[in-house]
């Protein structure tokens, strides 16, 4: 499990989602005078936290990588989902920026690129499994 590369891309993924709540959830929500901005705030707080138990659950799924695939795909997703949210505070709420950190955002877009390499490396050992067992 831990000797597999992809396990150590989500678990670092999921370091940096814990570091971003701790960042966002100081500012946007409990920092936020606007309820729209504590409402989009916890939007993004709770995709980031989803996404993360849905990492956690994929690096002991490895034994079917199959359904680990998925759950790191869907973890993406709703990374980017939070961006939705993001967009939305920018544009719905006045001064909307102003309480989001920058580095959370940041270390997001990086639980992401994270999230997409260990996806990647999932697929690759599922070929590898596939092409070993055509040749027997």
């Amino acid at each position: 499990m831990i000797q597999r590369i992809q396990s150590i891309y989500l678990a670092i993924a999921i370091i940096s989602l814990i570091v971003a709540i701790v960042l966002l959830g100081s500012a946007a929500v409990w920092g936020a005078e606007d309820g729209l901005m504590r409402i989009f705030g916890g939007a993004m707080l709770a995709c980031w936290a989803l996404s993360a138990v849905m990492m956690g659950c994929a690096i002991f799924a490895y034994l079917n990588r199959r359904k680990q695939m998925k759950q790191v795909r869907w973890a993406n997703c709703m990374i980017g989902l939070s961006y939705v949210f993001l967009a939305a505070a920018y544009y719905v709420v006045d001064d909307g920026m102003k309480n989001i950190s920058l580095p959370s955002i940041a270390l997001a877009i990086v639980a992401m690129l994270l999230a997409h390499l260990a996806w990647r490396n999932i697929k690759a050992d599922e070929e590898k499994v596939r092409a070993a067992d055509r040749i027997r």
